[in-house]
């Protein structure tokens, strides 16, 4: 779903599938399957996306979305789950056309990144227990 305050949105989308590729070698960190809510809201605009993960990481995640923001766009995201929210500002960092886009997280304070450290150690723990 996707709403704006303004009539028109203008969106860059570049790549295809073989740019996400690329940015699993140049990843920092390592991203894990993550589903979840996610709102993301262009701040420059106040177009607001709501949308799901699929990926995390403790630098940023992926969100799946059919009408994803430009490579460069500086957003706010609220990612929800059972164990409750997390809020930061991100950018994108890549888009694949109606597939989705990477989110690279900027500056998370420490109660933040606390809840992505929680939600990622649940992740890491449960994967090490199927395995077992």
């Amino acid at each position: 779903m996707l709403t704006t305050g303004k009539k028109t949105t203008q969106k860059t989308t570049i790549g295809g599938p073989r740019r996400a590729k690329k940015y699993v070698k140049e990843r920092a960190v390592k991203r894990l399957p993550f589903v979840a809510s996610i709102e993301v809201v262009d701040v420059g605009t106040g177009t607001k996306l709501v949308a799901r993960t699929s990926e995390i990481g403790l630098g940023g995640c992926y969100v799946d979305a059919l009408t994803p923001f430009g490579i460069g766009t500086a957003v706010a995201v609220k990612i929800s789950r059972d164990q409750g929210s997390f809020h930061a500002k991100a950018r994108v960092v890549y888009t694949d056309a109606t597939f989705g886009m990477g989110l690279k997280f900027d500056g998370l304070d420490s109660e933040q990144r606390l809840v992505l450290e929680n939600w990622v150690a649940d992740i890491v723990l449960a994967d090490r227990s199927a395995k077992s």
